[in-house]
């Protein structure tokens, strides 16, 4: 899969390139980059335009299928940590804290670091 031509981010985009370092450099692997972007949309443009192979959020891969622009493989399924970071200070901000339980009322899947108290 590595030899296959690949469109990948730039260096400024730290989850795709932790998941792909994940993925093939740590099999000691080096992907084909065919093609580099910068920014999400541009990614996906060149994904659907048959550039090359990459990776893709979840939502906008499923999305896309269902469109019939790009074609799923179920060899890889990367996961990369997100945090939201606030103000030590705020922890007890009502915005704040409705804002986390509505996150995880929409993502369940979703764990809080420090549950709510």
């Amino acid at each position: 899969m590595a030899a296959l031509p690949w469109v990948t981010p730039t260096e400024g985009s730290a989850a795709y390139t932790t998941m792909l370092q994940q993925m093939f450099g740590e099999r000691g692997l080096v992907l084909n980059s065919v093609a580099t972007f910068d920014n999400a949309l541009l990614g996906r443009a060149m994904l659907e335009a048959g550039v090359g192979l990459g990776l893709v959020r979840e939502d906008y891969a499923l999305q896309a299928e269902r469109q019939g622009s790009v074609a799923l493989s179920p060899l890889a399924h990367a996961q990369y940590p997100s945090y939201l970071v606030h103000l030590a200070s705020r922890r007890d901000d009502p915005l704040i804290r409705a804002f986390l339980e509505a996150t995880t009322d929409v993502w369940p899947e979703l764990r809080l670091a420090k549950p709510l108290a």
